[in-house]
């Protein structure tokens, strides 16, 4: 499997795609959004990696239970959504970004982020 460099990546972008990165650390996850114009601003969420990582199992299992029931509790994607997407809303906004690059660290890799979901105009992120 061959590395691609930042400049393969910059190529494969359009300019209406932001990037989200996160780094899981023990004492916190920071979230890293860039931007098509290689701005970047960051957000920690501060909770620590067990309880960051038991929020996150309590969604995935809210989705699976979902699938098995007319009645899916949108409270943890949307807490999800306040915390990791949120606070990057306004850049987002501001730069009229259409598509969005996850690219998630440790057990964030598990998630669809296609499922977080925003509760004002009651809509799903992707």
């Amino acid at each position: 499997m061959a590395a691609i460099n930042n400049t393969q990546v910059d190529e494969l972008l359009e300019k209406n795609t932001a990037v989200f990165s996160s780094i899981v650390l023990d004492d916190g996850t920071a979230m890293i959004l860039t931007l098509p114009n290689k701005e970047k601003h960051l957000h920690w969420i501060k909770a620590s990696r067990k309880d960051f990582r038991n929020q996150i199992e309590k969604f995935r299992q809210g989705l699976i239970d979902g699938l098995l029931s007319i009645d899916y509790d949108t409270t943890e994607a949307k807490t999800l959504y306040d915390s990791m997407i949120l606070p990057f809303e306004d850049y987002l906004t501001s730069q009229s970004i259409e598509t969005i690059v996850f690219i998630q660290d440790s057990f964030l890799r598990d998630i669809p982020m296609a499922a977080l979901y925003e509760k004002k105009e009651h809509k799903y992120l992707i």
